[in-house]
Parts: C-alpha cells; sequence; structure tokens
C-alpha cells in the first residue's frame, strides 16, 4: 500500500469538528504526470507505440485480465495453463498500476505477449550478454517470463567483435554494479582509455539513467557510441 500511495500528490484540507457528520471532501488524490513519465520514456527505446501497447493489452488474454483486477480487486488464479501467468502477476500485485490502458509494474512497462519479441530484438541491439541484457531490460520492461526468455534469446547469439579504436570517448560502456546497502553504481567507461567514472545512485529507471548520463555528457561531451 504504501509503493502505491507515494505515486499520488496529496490535496489535504482542514476540516472543523463541526463539519465532521455532513458529507465533506476531506481529502483528494490526483495521479501524478511521473507515473506516466517512465512508460512514455519507454517508448523513445522500443519499436513500439503507445497505442500498439494499449491496444495490445487489450487483447492478451492474460494482461486483459490482470488490467481488470488492477482496477477492481484480484482473485486467485485458477491452475489452468491460460491462467498460470496470471497467477504469477496476482503473486506481484502490489507492484501494478494502470496508466491509460497500460499496465506498470513499479515503473516498468508491463508488455503484451505478441510484442515481446521485437522488445527482445532491440534491446539486444549491441549483442550484450545474457547478464548485462538482463539489467537493461528490468529497467523500463517488464513480463513474468523475462528472464527466461531473455536466456534464449540471447543464447544462440555468437559474439561480435568490436572494432578497432582510434580515439578516446569514441565509445563508452554504461552499466550498473550490483547493489551496495541499497544504492546502485552506474560505471561509464571510455573503451580506448580504459578510463571509468562511477556515479552512485538510488534510482536505475530509464529516466534516472539518462540524467545521469546527460550530466557526464554536458561535462565531457557526447561519446560517438554509448553501448
Amino acid at each position: 500500500m504504501a509503493l502505491m500511495l507515494l505515486m499520488y500528490d496529496f490535496t489535504i484540507e482542514y476540516v472543523g469538528a463541526e463539519k465532521f457528520a455532513q458529507d465533506y471532501v476531506i481529502a483528494a488524490v490526483s495521479l501524478e504526470d511521473n507515473v506516466r513519465s517512465p512508460a512514455f520514456e519507454t517508448f523513445k527505446v522500443l519499436p513500439l507505440s503507445f497505442n500498439q501497447i494499449q491496444k495490445g493489452t487489450e487483447k492478451d488474454l492474460v494482461l486483459s485480465k490482470a488490467y481488470d483486477s488492477i482496477q477492481q480487486g484480484w482473485m486467485k488464479a485458477s491452475s489452468s495453463t491460460a491462467d498460470r501467468e496470471l497467477q504469477k502477476l496476482y503473486n506481484r500485485r502490489e507492484f501494478f498500476t494502470t496508466v491509460e490502458g497500460c499496465i506498470l509494474s513499479s515503473d516498468r512497462l508491463v508488455i503484451p505477449r505478441h510484442l515481446r519479441k521485437r522488445c527482445l530484438a532491440q534491446l539486444h541491439q549491441g549483442h550484450p550478454g545474457i547478464h548485462r541484457m538482463k539489467p537493461i531490460a528490468r529497467s523500463c520492461v517488464y513480463w513474468p517470463s523475462i528472464d527466461i526468455d531473455i536466456v534464449k534469446y540471447v543464447k544462440p547469439c555468437a559474439s561480435i567483435p568490436w572494432p578497432k579504436l582510434q580515439r578516446p570517448w569514441q565509445r563508452v560502456h554504461v552499466d550498473y554494479a550490483e547493489p551496495l546497502d541499497g544504492e546502485y553504481y552506474l560505471l561509464v567507461v571510455d573503451s580506448f582509455s580504459k578510463w571509468p567514472k562511477t556515479l552512485q545512485t538510488s534510482r536505475i529507471t530509464v529516466v534516472a539513467t539518462i540524467k545521469i548520463l546527460q550530466s557526464i555528457f554536458a561535462r565531457l561531451g557526447m561519446p560517438e557510441t554509448v553501448v
């Protein structure tokens, strides 16, 4: 419940005791623009439009049920094959909210089944390995079998050697280290000089990552390639 309340702005008004017996609105809540922001930022890095995700969610047998459950209240899924994925969503139901026809898991966009391969193809650009691709995906999208699907997608992929570099800041590699004491560390390494830059952060969303990189590139210049 606390996680859900963090997504709202509260407008609180004092009401005198003499008005308690009357019909009176004591507080109103409204959905923050920040809830929509992560979803819309995701569209910038994926080959999908808002309407595709919205319509895909509506047509997806599992996600359409989950969408209704988020708004109307969850019921335990049956043991049928069609509802196994719904059961997985039910098990982490406290993380879900809805935004204009789409589902968010915390601040990650939940992708309908028929669009997941397109997401994986986009996330695999640059051919990151399994261990690198997982945190990339976790920063912006979600579905119950995402880790398994990443392994299946990346495993057959042959490694491709990087082209030889001629100068610093021609290609930088960016990744998050494992959390330490609740904090994450964004690592930015210049591939030519091997010079590292480490920045501490408590958020690893797409929006937060872009802001961190913008601050670095504003001081050091734009690299030609970011991996």
